[in-house]
This record gives C-alpha cells, structure tokens and sequence, in this order.
C-alpha cells in the first residue's frame, strides 16, 4: 500500500492459540521513497493488549514484536 492506512485481522470468534508476530513495512514499489511513522496496536476485544510506534526508512521494515495468545 502506498498511502497512510489501517489493516486489520480478525477472527469471527477466539484468535487460536499461538505466537502472533507483527511488525510495518513500507512497501519499496511506492513512487516516493521516504520515511513513514507507523502505530502498530494489537487488541483483544476493547482492550489493547500492545502498541509500537516508531519511523521506517524508506523501503525497510519495522522491527518485527510478538505475543503469545
């Protein structure tokens, strides 16, 4: 994706059990390259069970975080 947005997934019902890893690309095919500011959360219901914040250089990608469900 080449413009500011949110992706999401979900489940219908619980999110299997597991290890879920996340983190921000920022996608080299864009015509412009330059850094971005990302937000990443990850929610549980209505509560946030992590937040990351930081800039991604252009082309690069975040540092990957995860969370054991």
């Amino acid at each position: 994706m080449c413009s500011a947005g949110t992706e999401t997934a979900s489940w219908g019902g619980n999110a299997p059990r597991g290890t879920y890893v996340f983190w921000a690309n920022n996608s080299p095919s864009c015509e412009t390259a330059r850094s971005v500011s990302f937000t990443l959360t990850v929610s549980q219901g209505n509560s946030i069970v992590a937040t990351r914040t930081g800039t991604i250089a252009a082309a690069a990608e975040s540092q990957r975080f995860s969370i054991v469900h």
